[in-house]
């Protein structure tokens, strides 16, 4: 199985970076992907989002993290004057292979580090099939 990180060429980063044509930038999900005795490891940084608030999907060979963030002001009657971090939702796909299962991902999150793993080879072992005669 091959591990491609979608839209995560250059060309796409740096026009993510000076347009931030999705609402945010890759900076808002950094990830490393790691390879540790036969599986892929996958650490992607989520500060302030709430294990509810992530949503982990496979379709069609892509595995998609999705996640949101929400603004909680510090005052009541306050007005925001200026804002760095990012509030709303954003998510990020990479191509994972057809053969990759739910069964296989394992997750887990833990002080804003959502922790992906999944083997990097997967035997696919046909099916016994009965054949009829007529």
């Amino acid at each position: 199985m091959k591990f491609y990180p979608g839209n995560s060429d250059l060309w796409n980063d740096t026009l993510d970076e000076l347009w931030n044509r999705n609402g945010y930038t890759n900076s808002e999900m950094k990830t490393d992907i790691t390879e540790v005795n036969g599986e892929y490891v996958l650490e992607v940084a989520l500060p302030g989002v709430k294990k509810e608030d992530i949503r982990i999907e496979l379709d069609q060979g892509y595995l998609t993290i999705a996640a949101s963030r929400h603004h909680h002001p510090s005052t009541a009657n306050g007005h925001m004057i200026h804002q760095e971090r990012y509030v709303g939702k954003m998510s990020r796909s990479f191509y994972v292979g057809d053969s990759l299962t739910e069964e296989y991902v394992k997750a887990s999150y833990e002080n804003g580090e959502l922790t992906l793993r999944f083997p990097k080879e997967i035997k696919v072992v046909p099916e016994k099939k009965h054949i009829s005669i007529d």
